[in-house]
């Protein structure tokens, strides 16, 4: 599930809500990658100074990112001009993509801040790409000033290589989130319509940002765009308001009115958009927080300062927002029935439903989270192999036997782990259906008395 944060004009803290948005999922167990595409204006990293992280800013900006995965495509495109084009396979079985040539693989450009935790949670960057150094960052200034987009698209097969990207992203994680560039060009347009499952705007009170996204909303739901874009793939948007001034009672009044009647109308089925989730999702102007690139959510766990909680509270309604996306939908059609059935038995009876769904709901989230890691763990010991081949030195080969084999012994737990939760899930329903049986048997009386 890709999340493109995008905002109309800079300086609405996107980038620091989609860092400090990407913390907490990881902490709830997700495997979270962030991808800086934010290619004029980088820095992503340098939200996550933190003691514990496995790489620090400066160790980030080393390695290789977004923009040496392009070069690195367009070049070996052209040097393999002249071989038939082969299938580069993707996560998903019924799907393959055609390239003249295969992408170097995403996992070369993946940085860990933090690998795998106990409980499944991790979180990697793909950086903007190289910039230590004055020459790496004239290098990195020029491949992005020279760049074309267009003739990307049109010479190089760029429609199909971020097809195959998406599918990439959807190995490696639980969840994306994507930092777009601001504004309307080739990179937003990109993030927004073509990579993006979830787009989630982020807009300050003024009348432009309210106009702007408005106009873009419009044309992320247009179907024609939707259908040449996006080969029909269904898009959700969700709207937050950011760098709010709370103090101005009035103002704020105002703001919240012309907020809720612009985009309440493009808000997803499910979430409710009115006064009260406007309030909760604010982001307030915290002065702070201008003059430091540090994440709050991290910070409230060293102290609980009012400074750093005034900015947790809406993050984290806007995560758990977020997680509604991704959760598994559960079909509850079977549910709806007939207005005549209002006795205190059956209420009672449809309470313990509902606590049989929510323990069916939470069996499957942890199902498909499993199935997720698995999918990884897979991949990562096919990584494993294929750089074993190549490798000369005898400590090196001996490190990642080492490595294959801890895969493998993890590979076999979580598949004995995803086959005791796939019992327990298959269980659960069928003490579901039990009384659901009996329900509709209730039901079929019920109607019979009424037309009788």
């Amino acid at each position: 599930m890709i999340y493109t944060f995008y905002s109309f004009k800079g300086g609405a803290g996107r980038s620091m809500a989609l860092a400090n948005t990407a913390y907490l999922l990881y902490q709830q167990g997700l495997k979270v990658i962030i991808v800086d595409f934010d290619l004029e204006a980088p820095g992503l990293e340098r939200f996550f100074q933190l003691p514990d992280a496995e790489n620090q800013p400066a160790d980030i900006q080393k390695r290789r990112g977004l923009i040496d995965m392009l070069v690195s495509y367009r070049e070996s495109f052209q040097y393999s001009s002249f071989l038939p084009p082969v299938e580069v396979p993707s996560s998903s079985s019924s799907s393959k993509f055609k390239l003249k040539h295969p992408p170097e693989r995403l996992f070369n450009f993946m940085v860990p801040i933090y690998s795998t935790q106990p409980n499944g949670g991790s979180l990697y960057i793909i950086p903007a790409g190289k910039r230590d150094g004055k020459k790496n960052l004239n290098q990195y200034n020029q491949q992005v000033l020279n760049f074309n987009w267009e003739d990307f698209y049109q010479e190089y097969d760029g429609m199909e290589f971020f097809d195959w990207f998406r599918q990439e992203l959807d190995i490696y994680s639980n969840m994306v989130l994507v930092d777009s560039r601001t504004g309307t060009n080739d990179i937003g347009g990109l993030c927004t319509h073509q990579l993006a499952d979830v787009v989630v705007t982020f807009i300050p009170p003024t009348n432009q940002s309210l106009e702007e996204t408005k106009n873009l909303a419009k044309s992320l739901t247009n179907l024609k765009l939707i259908a040449e874009n996006r080969n029909n793939r269904p898009i959700s948007l969700f709207f937050v308001p950011s760098r709010v001034e709370t103090g101005e009672k009035e103002s704020l009044k105002k703001f919240r009115a012309k907020f809720i009647n612009a985009f309440s109308p493009f808000v997803p089925e499910g979430i409710e958009f009115y006064h009260q989730t406007f309030k909760d999702l604010t982001i307030p102007n915290v002065p702070y927080y201008n003059y430091h690139e540090n994440l709050a959510a991290y910070n409230l766990q060293q102290d609980s300062l009012p400074t750093h909680q005034l900015l947790v509270e809406p993050y984290q309604q806007l995560t758990e927002i977020l997680v509604k996306f991704y959760e598994p939908k559960i079909n509850y059609s079977w549910r709806n029935l007939p207005d005549s059935v209002t006795s205190s038995s059956w209420e009672q009876k449809d309470k313990n439903l509902e606590k049989n769904l929510a323990l069916e709901k939470n069996l499957a989230r942890e199902l498909q989270l499993l199935e997720d890691n698995l999918v990884m763990k897979l991949k990562l010991l096919h990584e494993y192999e294929e750089v074993l081949r190549y490798e000369d030195d005898p400590v090196a080969i001996a490190r990642y036997n080492g490595e294959i084999e801890l895969e493998k012994k993890a590979i076999a737990r979580y598949q004995q782990k995803y086959k005791n939760l796939a019992q327990r899930l298959q269980q659960t329903l069928r003490e579901q259906l039990q009384p659901v049986d009996k329900q509709l048997e209730e039901i079929q009386l019920v109607k019979a008395k009424n037309y009788a």
